[in-house]
């Protein structure tokens, strides 16, 4: 994946002179947070639901540095 413009350049030219195919994934979904509702859900903890609705930082700007020690 990549975190700046040049890098996602790099990409596309990678793609174009080799012919194969790029793809990204999301990964958000495998989160720590997400798995723990999911678990709760699968459980039975959380009812029926109706609705549900999530949202995570979007701190990716900041750098890689974010969350790190």
């Amino acid at each position: 994946m990549a975190t700046t413009i040049e890098e996602c350049e790099e990409l596309c030219k990678a793609v174009e002179e080799t012919g194969l195919k790029y793809m990204m994934a999301e990964t958000v979904v495998y989160s720590r947070e997400f798995l723990f509702i999911k678990e709760m859900y699968d459980k039975g903890e959380l009812g029926k639901l109706q609705y549900l609705a999530a949202s995570h930082p979007r701190t990716w700007t900041a750098g890689r540095a974010i969350g790190r020690r």
